[in-house]
């Protein structure tokens, strides 16, 4: 069975050098505790989201914390070529599918799309920013599911005026 992936800050992780202990609290520390229900001895890999992972075994775990002793680190280059994906808004709940399915097999950045022609629309103002957070949620989870080490970048909102851009990228 491979370990389950959790993500960290960065800076944490950047710090912690083999034999380290790290912490996992908040939304992170709650899952591995309460829902995976990771027991001390189990590996676990934790991950910055950019490309490090650590490798780590649990040594504590406590109401919605895990301690963590690293055991080795290493980092996972950035892909080259990226792969852009241009994902048009497509109507009712599967804009969360189409961005999880993207994260498994491999993408590097999604860019939503607002066609000239698309039937669904983005929504204005605070739901938004609402919905761009849906699809970088959808995007974290994935990932980790995935055994992702680098999140996939979701990128604003684009629209047909923004095509010569979209283009450029692709140049």
């Amino acid at each position: 069975m491979t370990a389950p992936v959790f993500l960290a800050d960065g800076a944490d992780l950047a710090a912690a050098t083999e034999g380290a202990l790290i912490t996992l609290t908040g939304a992170e520390g709650r899952h591995a505790a309460s829902v995976r229900r990771i027991r001390p001895g189990e590996r676990v890999d934790v991950a910055d989201g950019a490309g490090l992972i650590a490798e780590c075994v649990v040594t504590g775990v406590g109401a919605g914390s895990v301690t963590l002793r690293v055991e080795a680190r290493r980092a996972m280059p950035a892909p080259d070529p990226r792969i852009v994906v241009v994902q048009a808004l497509p109507k009712g709940d599967r804009a969360e599918l189409a961005v999880e399915t993207m994260t498994e097999v491999g993408v590097d950045v999604i860019v939503p799309w607002a066609a000239e022609r698309c039937v669904a629309r983005w929504p204005a103002g605070d739901r938004a920013a609402k919905a761009l957070a849906r699809w970088r949620a959808a995007a974290r989870e994935a990932a980790k599911q995935a055994r992702r080490a680098r999140i996939p970048q979701v990128a604003e909102l684009r629209s047909e005026e923004h095509t010569s851009e979209l283009q450029s990228h692709h140049d």
